[in-house]
């Protein structure tokens, strides 16, 4: 048998549809979304039909909602594995050009940069690495490719051509 739960604590329609509208985070949308529609007087079990979940992870994120308001609604921090190389460290390694380092190109690349930690004994997956830039407030530039039997010259007039027009 299905636990009936209702929305209990004291907050208006307009509020939940407020903060619904206004919610930039999917996740947290459909949890506001789900206490709406319990508050509305929708059964958990058709709710849940709806909106492709179990019933009980409506059920929790509505009492979630009645313990702690709509900050309850939002995902809590997870420990997740350290890392091993700390932040000061990869900050540093950043702030410096790869050919400091030994390698000869004059920018890093995620290729290089999960290399290059790897041997300083810091795994990480290569796509997470994008996300740790991103966090540390850097980006990769990569430069334009060329094609190899192109033409220098040709590619100069192109260009000269093209801005006087």
């Amino acid at each position: 048998m299905v636990e009936r739960v209702v929305v209990t604590r004291d907050v208006s329609f307009e509020e939940l549809e407020r903060r619904y509208k206004e919610e930039k985070d999917s996740k947290v949308k459909l949890r506001i979304l789900m206490v709406l529609r319990v508050k509305e007087g929708a059964s958990t079990t058709r709710l849940a039909k709806e909106l492709h979940v179990h019933h009980t992870t409506v059920s929790n994120w509505v009492k979630r909602f009645n313990r702690e308001g709509f900050d309850g609604l939002r995902d809590r921090p997870r420990s997740g594995r350290p890392p091993k190389i700390s932040h000061e460290e990869l900050r540093e390694v950043l702030e410096k050009s790869p050919e400091e380092e030994g390698y000869p190109v004059g920018g890093w690349s995620v290729r290089l940069l999960h290399v290059h930690l790897a041997k300083k004994g810091g795994h990480y997956n290569r796509n997470h690495l994008y996300e740790v830039i991103r966090r540390h407030g850097y980006s990769l530039v990569k430069p334009r490719p060329t094609h190899a039997e192109a033409d220098p010259e040709a590619a100069r007039d192109f260009k000269k051509k093209s801005a006087s027009s």
